[in-house]
């Protein structure tokens, strides 16, 4: 019997409208850093993660961050997951932006990682992801994400 591989969804319109132009966003500025990005997973079905989990590319199963439509995977648009330098300018780039980094989980770059993710972009870090999780719907996780990147952007400013 064949496994059949649910598809990796790439489709912008699939996020929380809230978390979309920061994707966006962070896709300019690693063009405009002269990487070609390309946008390789945005949404998971249920089914799609249990078996990126059970595949080993991911730790989360249905709490993956990508199920609550708030996590990206870029890649190298030539090279895909090869070229080192291009998740390096990802990850700087999405930090920049206020995002939280699956190379770089806990924001410094001195401490290693056991799960290093480094395609992976997510909204919010890791410490918030539980209270995200809980709230009941994408409208209710989408107003969460106004506030969030309102708060951040008058901490940063």
């Amino acid at each position: 019997m064949q496994t059949v591989i649910p598809p990796a969804q790439n489709d912008l319109t699939l996020l929380l409208p809230a978390y979309r132009p920061k994707v966006i966003a962070l896709l300019a500025a690693v063009t405009a850093r002269g990487r070609k990005a390309r946008l390789f997973e945005t949404y998971r079905s249920d089914a799609r993660c249990l078996y990126v989990t059970k595949k080993g590319a991911s730790r989360n199963g249905l709490r993956s961050m990508h199920r609550y439509r708030s996590a990206v995977d870029i890649i190298d648009e030539i090279a895909l997951w090869s070229d080192p330098t291009f998740f390096t300018v990802l990850g700087a780039e999405a930090m920049r932006l206020g995002l939280t980094w699956g190379g770089d989980w806990d924001g410094n770059p001195k401490t290693e990682q056991s799960f290093d993710d480094r395609p992976h972009v997510q909204a919010i870090p890791l410490g918030k992801q539980d209270i995200f999780r809980s709230l009941k719907d994408d409208g209710a996780r989408d107003a969460y994400l106004v506030r969030y990147f309102a708060s951040a952007a008058r901490t940063a400013g």
